[in-house]
């Protein structure tokens, strides 16, 4: 049996860690996926007219911070191997560390958490999100960097970067009275070796020149002065309304994607992905006049040429970031463009 044809019976066995509603949900639409749905995903094949296409390596920009350069600027090499890429073969889901209290400052080392907010479903279907009891957990396999400050800034170059382990802990060697700030970039991340897969998932914004989302300090220290630095997505949600940026929305993105990067190596390991970009904006919407720049992505789709998920977050309409089933299904297209086939004609689907 090809690799590919073991491929999608790992997939719908893929086990979650939510409710068993939601987990039948998502295997639905994953079962539905080779039937009904074509590469193009939830819109068909969208025809992208963003300047500057998908890269191979995002440039990061932090959220809610002034802007870093746009990925069509960036060469392949801007991202450093992260100092423990050979350790972390998938979707981590143990800590490497045991970090209850702060560590000892002036050792060298920087380690921290870095977690996001996930705001779940009811358990009723119908009744959308319980906003009233959102989740903290942990950012997994995201890329962490140590930058040198530049003129001010936290946007000069990467002194050390690395990987979070299970429970979204890192630690970066950084000379003791060195000054740096600690970013976590919305990117899931393997470089490709001898010994084992490679993929480079990344969260960017479309309506921003396709630059990367991230978490900052904002401001930077050594490890002599702060040895401790945890960093927080919010979900931006307070008294009824998102009234803060919503930072969590990428990092919840890259943890479905988490999720299903192992259900596909379960059934075919070592595996290359290659680059997935995923393009979420609280402008996006359905809209289908296809200027991707404003937001008007025509609804939720993977679109093959460019190896892209496009997702909802305008709020008034329909969000995607916290949809698992929804993003779990994207996936399946990429997967199915990447590993496999499908002859199916594709268009509009749900």
């Amino acid at each position: 049996m090809s690799a590919s044809r073991r491929l999608w019976p790992a997939v719908l066995s893929m086990r979650y860690n939510f409710f068993p509603l939601r987990r039948y949900l998502l295997l639905c639409a994953l079962t539905l996926l080779l039937a009904a749905c074509g590469g193009g995903g939830g819109g068909g094949s969208a025809a992208v007219d963003n300047a500057g296409g998908v890269q191979p390596t995002p440039t990061p920009v932090p959220v809610a911070a002034p802007a870093g350069d746009a990925i069509a600027s960036v060469p392949d090499s801007a991202l450093v191997t992260p100092g423990n890429n050979s350790a972390e073969v998938n979707c981590p889901d143990a800590s490497a560390f045991s970090l209850s209290a702060p560590p000892a400052p002036a050792n060298g080392k920087i380690k921290g958490r870095i977690s996001f907010e996930r705001v779940p479903f009811f358990a009723t279907p119908g009744q959308g999100l319980n906003y009233a009891n959102p989740q903290v957990l942990p950012a997994r396999g995201i890329v962490v960097e140590a930058l040198t400050p530049t003129d001010g800034a936290c946007s000069g170059p990467a002194l050390a970067t690395t990987l979070t382990d299970g429970d979204g802990w890192y630690e970066l060697a950084v000379a003791a009275a060195t000054p740096v700030c600690i970013r976590a970039r919305a990117q899931l991340y393997r470089a490709a070796d001898d010994n084992g897969s490679s993929w480079n998932f990344a969260v960017a914004d479309n309506t921003a020149d396709n630059r990367l989302y991230a978490l900052i300090e904002s401001g930077a220290a050594s490890p002599a002065v702060r040895a401790r630095r945890d960093l927080h997505a919010a979900s931006g949600w307070s008294s009824g309304d998102y009234r803060a940026p919503r930072v969590a929305a990428p990092f919840a993105a890259l943890d479905t994607l988490c999720k299903t990067l192992d259900a596909v190596l379960a059934a075919k390991a070592p595996a290359q992905f290659g680059q997935l970009t995923v393009f979420w904006s609280d402008r996006n919407g359905d809209d289908k006049n296809l200027t991707l720049a404003q937001g008007n992505i025509g609804g939720t789709h993977f679109d093959p040429k460019t190896m892209a998920i496009y997702l909802r977050g305008d709020a008034d309409v329909n969000a995607d970031e916290f949809d698992e089933v929804v993003i779990a299904h994207e996936f399946g297209h990429f997967a199915t463009q990447r590993f496999s086939r499908s002859d199916t004609i594709g268009g509009r689907h749900y």
